[in-house]
């Protein structure tokens, strides 16, 4: 146990001492300068790597504070290898902030991590970072690659310096083996000192335990809150509570109680009313007749209102949100890393991709508290759309290359197939008929047509650079493709053998599309410029744009086309309510964290 403390240590001092120390610099304002650290630079091909990458405060002058929901989107491009891992927990150094305050969330196969804070609103002083490891595999010939770093849009922050980072691959000639250097000196270790006490003085390097938590002191205390006090740090969190034993066998019975008091005796009973009780006898068989009727009335009465459904990546859970009034009202835990949300169209099902658990979650709406079925389906599950007689529920596997086909007849919730398709399948979509099923392949840069009969491809369409998310239209002839490194949406006439009819360009990084009830406006999310942009389907021109929260994903409609729901994913826990009159922004609601997909019935 002791050697692992130590190991833990000093792997988190070698993380901090790779990070050079970043100049603050004079600026005029009070605003937080992100600065980017990457190191090393530069690495060998053909190698399994780790990489350090930070943020820090560079303004000298800065007293703003980092909010929750802040975040901060590290993207590798092609250039610089495969086989991304999730990173290492944040590691953080500064007298203000804590690690345990921020949240760590993943793309690997887009090559995209997020730092997000969640924690209370803290001064980020000069000077101050945070770090996270990537490990990935190098690419096997020399060449450049580019890190890409976006930081929050907030006016609290100025433009992140070193925003576009060169990483360089190169073949290094092996040279000799050197000599085994000396040993180095034992370090100072932790000392666990047992259970936090108020009374008790601690000192540096002192591990207690409190409230099921670990905490490492950082400078020597007495009676300070492990939880609140900068002199502590979180050092191993509590652990999730265990599943609940099974049941123990039945006890024996219990003696017979004692015998109660006689009671008094009752009256005689008289002759009955032979007349009054046919008479009664009438009465209750009309009543009966009416029963159909009253119970109509009544489920017409208690009809509930539309409610939205919210993936929350990070949260390992999905948002009920009603939307007549726009409140939370309920929240039910599902898989790991919930990216994709269906509802069959009765309401009576919700089904969820989870992306980190490749499973499928089934959610009964009757109570929307608990999932009763789970569905293991491919790898990475990313996409996810039900049919409209709800028999079918089509999932892509992004790892896979595959689409999972799920028959959801009486519950039965078993994969009958699954289609080979395009390299990484991403979004989905089944036209109004149900013989159709749409996938956008990211990295084959193109939609593929699945012909529901007998599940299999029939076609390909080509469209823009690496499509991530598709809708239909209500009648079923257009198709829109949201292109998320072309920056704009392909739009397919499916009368005209699936041909491209037009190219409509968008804001930076589209990636959620939808459209709205009567077919005449189509919704795309734009990651990277935080807005989404409103499309007329008769010209297929933008006719307005609407700014968002942060990395807006997800975009949904409501059944009325009045509303417009969008899931922001580095706002932390935001979504943004448009008016499809106005096209602006009436009413923003907390969820989970990392909100993506999104769906309303």
């Amino acid at each position: 146990m002791e050697l692992a403390k130590t190991i833990l240590r000093l792997s988190l001092a070698l993380m901090l001492a790779l990070v050079p120390a970043v100049p603050t610099f004079a600026m005029a304002d009070h605003s937080i300068t992100p600065v980017v650290t990457a190191v090393p630079p530069i690495f060998a091909v053909g190698q399994t790597v780790s990489m350090f990458v930070g943020i820090s405060n560079g303004n000298a002058a800065s007293t703003e504070q980092i909010q929750p929901g802040d975040a901060f989107t590290f993207t590798f491009d092609a250039a610089c290898g495969t086989a991304f891992s999730p990173p290492s927990p944040v590691v953080v150094n500064s007298a203000t902030l804590n690690a345990a305050d921020f949240q760590v969330g993943s793309r690997p196969t887009n090559r995209q991590f997020t730092i997000t804070y969640n924690g209370i609103a803290r001064m980020f002083a000069p000077g101050d970072s945070f770090i996270i490891k990537v490990s990935f595999q190098t690419p096997a010939s020399p060449g450049t690659g580019k890190l890409t770093t976006q930081g929050p849009s907030a006016k609290r922050y100025d433009p992140v310096v070193g925003a576009f980072t060169v990483i360089s691959f190169a073949d290094f000639p092996a040279g000799p083996k050197g000599d085994t250097g000396l040993q180095g000196p034992k370090g100072d270790g932790f000392n666990y000192a047992g259970v936090w006490r108020a009374t008790a003085a601690y000192n540096r390097n002192d591990v207690i335990t409190f409230g099921g938590s670990s905490y490492a002191a950082l400078q020597p205390s007495r009676g300070a809150d492990p939880t609140t006090s900068l002199a502590w740090s979180l050092f191993a969190a509590k652990g999730e509570t265990g599943a609940t034993g099974e049941t123990g066998p039945k006890g024996p019975a219990g003696q017979q109680g004692l015998q109660g008091e006689k009671g008094d005796k009752g009256d005689p009973g008289g002759t009955p009313d032979l007349a009054a009780v046919l008479s009664r006898l009438d009465t209750l068989e009309a009543a009966a007749a009416r029963l159909p009727a009253i119970e109509a009335r009544l489920a017409l009465l208690e009809l509930p209102d539309p409610i939205a459904y919210v993936a929350n990546y990070t949260s390992d859970n999905v948002s009920l949100i009603n939307t007549t009034n726009n409140t939370l009202i309920a929240t039910v835990p599902v898989g790991d890393g919930p990216f994709a949300v269906g509802v069959n169209p009765s309401g009576t099902r919700v089904y969820v991709a989870n992306y980190l658990s490749d499973n499928v979650s089934v959610i009964d709406t009757t109570y929307n508290s608990t999932v009763f079925a789970t569905v293991p389906v491919g790898n990475q599950p990313h996409g996810l759309a039900v049919n409209p007689s709800g028999t079918r529920v089509y999932v892509t596997s992004q790892q896979d290359n595959t689409v999972s086909v799920i028959d959801t007849t009486n519950d039965n919730n078993t994969v009958i197939a699954t289609v080979p398709g395009g390299s990484s399948p991403e979004g989905i979509a089944v036209n109004p008929s149900g013989t159709r099923v749409y996938v956008t392949n990211y990295d084959s840069h193109n939609v593929s047509v699945i012909d529901t009969n007998d599940n299999k491809v029939i076609g390909n369409v080509n469209v823009g650079s690496n499509p991530i998310a598709v809708a239909v239209n209500p009648s079923g002839t257009r198709v829109y493709v949201a292109n998320d490194f072309s920056d704009n949406v392909s739009v397919i006439d499916t009368t005209n053998d699936n041909k491209v009819i037009a190219t409509v360009p968008v804001g930076d990084g589209p990636r959620g599309v939808a459209v709205n009830p009567s077919g005449t406006r189509v919704y795309v999310a734009n990651y990277l410029s935080h807005s989404v942009w409103v499309i007329d389907t008769t010209s297929n021109t933008v006719i307005a744009t609407v700014q968002v929260g942060d990395g807006p994903q997800g975009v949904a409609v409501n059944p009325s086309g009045t509303r417009v729901y969008v899931t922001n994913w580095n706002s932390g826990v935001l979504v943004s309510v448009i008016d499809a009159t106005t096209n602006t922004v009436i009413s923003t609601m907390h969820v989970g964290i990392n909100p993506v997909g999104i769906a309303i019935k």
